[in-house]
């Protein structure tokens, strides 16, 4: 994580993370990798954040231990929000938002409105981890989301912002040119702390063509329009393992009604376990309606995993050569193709797995991304 260099050039002294709802896998450990990179370098780091917050990773006892203070932000209608941000606006508390030199607001909420009001100076960042305002339009069918304009409330707070993070230029196109965000936008993926293989094992030594699918399983997904999908006829021979959490079973009932004896569910994965996984399978697919920057694509792109990914966040600009990453539209038909014609080319061995590794690391060089980040939080 962080790597104990002092701060140097830009200023970050006393930060706070604001992120009042729950966090998805993603931005939760972007959140924590950002916040350590913070405290290497000697800056007091504050999060004001959900209950659940790092509990289940073990994220929030270490970065405790390594300094960070934590305030939680029980979401009960708004109250807890309400009463984090009368504590925060007294002077006198410890957690006056007077004290901060620098305030990151995390995801969409109507309490950020209330934070930039009470900044007393400090500099604001909005952090957008969605795509400038995509929504979902069709949760059980392959359909293209919508741009919906951000509620009165929430533009209150944006022209407040002095600098707005966006992980694709699909989502500063949406921000500058449909909600007419007028601050500086930067374009940077989020942190994490994945693993890379020792090495890169031979698609030819596998029978048969698998199919990864990893991520949070849900609606914003597309697991249900895939699992649907992968009952044609056409899809028979493939095989198809999910990693994820599976809420309730949700999941793993539909594929039971839809009969779909290629289908695996494998539970959740995490880090370290991703890179075992992903020797497991031949490509992988994202098929979500809305994404920001899906961290999977370039894990999975670092073990040399070619992809299969609907239009969304950054995925168009993974791979310009189209070779390693096959972008398809919202829709079944292209979806398929598009998975047809990936085992077409896998079984013509036309796919370089140390291509798509080194792609990954000209796309993902983490200290260069750690500056970037100093630079726009820092004072």
């Amino acid at each position: 994580m962080g790597n104990n260099r002092p701060l140097s050039g830009t200023e970050v002294t006393r930060t706070l993370m604001y992120a009042p709802r729950a966090c998805a896998g993603g931005v939760e450990s972007h959140v924590c990798e950002l916040t350590s990179e913070l405290l290497a370098r000697g800056a007091e780091v504050t999060l004001a954040v959900a209950n659940r917050f790092g509990r289940t990773s073990g994220a929030r006892e270490c970065l405790e231990t390594r300094g960070a203070k934590f305030v939680e932000v029980v979401r009960n209608h708004g109250k807890g929000v309400r009463e984090f941000l009368e504590l925060a606006s007294r002077p006198a508390k410890t957690y006056s938002l007077g004290r901060f030199d620098t305030i990151v607001c995390h995801g969409f909420g109507m309490s950020h409105v209330l934070v930039a009001a009470g900044r007393h100076g400090a500099r604001l960042v909005w952090h957008d981890h969605n795509s400038g305002g995509e929504v979902m339009t069709n949760s059980r069918e392959f359909s293209p989301p919508r741009l919906e304009q951000y509620p009165w409330v929430f533009r209150r707070f944006l022209d407040c912002v002095d600098r707005v993070i966006t992980g694709s230029e699909r989502g500063r196109d949406h921000l500058r040119n449909f909600q007419r965000v007028k601050s500086r936008i930067h374009v940077l993926p989020p942190l994490c702390n994945f693993r890379r293989p020792r090495y890169i094992e031979s698609m030819e030594r596998r029978s048969a063509v698998t199919c990864g699918l990893f991520g949070n399983l849900g609606p914003v997904k597309g697991t249900e329009p895939l699992l649907r999908l992968w009952s044609r006829p056409e899809l028979s021979q493939v095989r198809l393992q999910v990693f994820g959490d599976d809420p309730k079973g949700r999941y793993a009932r539909l594929a039971e009604s839809l009969r779909l004896t290629n289908v695996d569910f494998r539970g959740s994965y995490t880090g370290d376990t991703l890179v075992q996984h992903a020797g497991e399978v031949d490509f992988a697919i994202i098929a979500s309606a809305s994404e920001g920057y899906p961290l999977v694509a370039i894990e999975l792109m670092a073990c040399g995993i070619p992809l299969v990914a609907t239009k969304v966040g950054v995925c168009p600009e993974l791979d310009p050569s189209g070779k390693g990453v096959i972008l398809v539209e919202h829709e079944a038909e292209s979806v398929l193709m598009g998975i047809l014609r990936m085992i077409e080319q896998i079984k013509c061995r036309a796919i370089d797995r140390w291509v798509l590794q080194r792609r990954a690391d000209e796309i993902y060089n983490r200290q260069a991304i750690v500056d970037q980040y100093l630079e726009v939080v820092g004072r």
